[in-house]
């Protein structure tokens, strides 16, 4: 066996294992929130999820809510179209953790993954929004990480997840399948392409974003299942740098089935991104721009 194939099975056993540790360990945790006091920026974490995985979603939270650096706000966007109940359709280990300072608000329509932008950026312009996602245990000194990496650089955005872009001879982008994990420090640079449910730190996204952000209906019309393309378009757009933080450990994911059908289902995560990165290069083409052109 290669060590490849072993460095694989070693990661799958020990996401098995956390995910069958951290759900006791993080029960415990029912003591923690949000912070109380006043700071020159507030802190907004924000997210979205689904039916799914609403049912473990109370874990995300508590990893959220344990953080060394605590939120002023954590916020959790769902749709009524999905949740027509409101409430009621939502688990107790969710609707507990409003009394500690989660903040659940139901929106009209459907945007899928746009929601864990759209309204937080829309609500809170100049504060620092942090972006996580449904499914992952986040480490407790998160938050402190990225506010720390954002006092040395207060105008880029902050994340602990990206890819490298790679491009071909003739300057044209490869599949997304080619690109690669940047696992060290690495402070600007034109192939960084960030995954905003790491946790990325947005400052001031009024001013850190290009205009076309909160342009949800061509959002979804060019990205509509690429939340993360859409942000790292127009933050290109708006020659914003990224900052990416050292994470040799990685994401660790609550596992969940249901996902590895929707995977399935969709055709491969890295397929919609090819497509839908197609096309939204061609429209800014058509608009003088290119957002994702190499530069010698």
């Amino acid at each position: 066996m290669d060590k490849l194939k072993i460095n694989s099975l070693l990661r799958y056993a020990v996401r098995v294992l956390a995910n069958r540790i951290l759900p006791y360990c993080l029960s415990n945790r029912k003591h923690y929130g949000l912070f109380i006091g006043e700071r020159t920026e507030k802190i907004v974490v924000s997210l979205t999820s689904f039916p799914n995985r609403i049912s473990k979603l109370w874990m995300v939270i508590e990893t959220i809510l344990s953080q060394s650096i605590k939120p002023d706000k954590v916020i959790l966007y769902l749709s009524k179209v999905q949740f027509p109940r409101l409430e009621e359709d939502l688990p107790d280990s969710l609707l507990n953790m409003k009394a500690r300072g989660l903040d659940i608000r139901f929106v009209e329509g459907d945007i899928r993954s746009h929601k864990k932008y759209y309204y937080v950026m829309q609500a809170y312009p100049d504060d620092l929004i942090i972006t996580v996602d449904d499914d992952i245990f986040y480490p407790t000194t998160m938050i402190q990480t990225l506010v720390q990496y954002h006092e040395l650089y207060p105008k880029s955005v902050i994340c602990r997840y990206a890819k490298s872009i790679v491009w071909d001879s003739n300057m044209t982008i490869k599949s997304s399948l080619k690109w690669s994990r940047i696992y060290k420090t690495k402070f600007g640079g034109q192939d960084i392409f960030l995954g905003t449910g790491g946790g990325t730190l947005f400052p001031m996204p009024g001013t850190s974003l290009y205009r076309d952000t909160l342009n949800i209906a061509l959002a979804c019309d060019l990205c509509p299942l690429e939340d993360d393309l859409w942000l790292n378009t127009m933050i290109r757009l708006q020659n914003t740098e990224i900052v990416v933080v050292k994470n040799y450990k990685g994401i660790l994911p609550v596992l969940n089935t249901r996902d590895v059908m929707l995977y399935s289902s969709n055709g491969g995560e890295n397929n919609l991104t090819d497509s839908q990165l197609r096309n939204t290069i061609l429209y800014y083409e058509r608009n003088g721009l290119n957002p994702f052109k190499q530069f010698n």
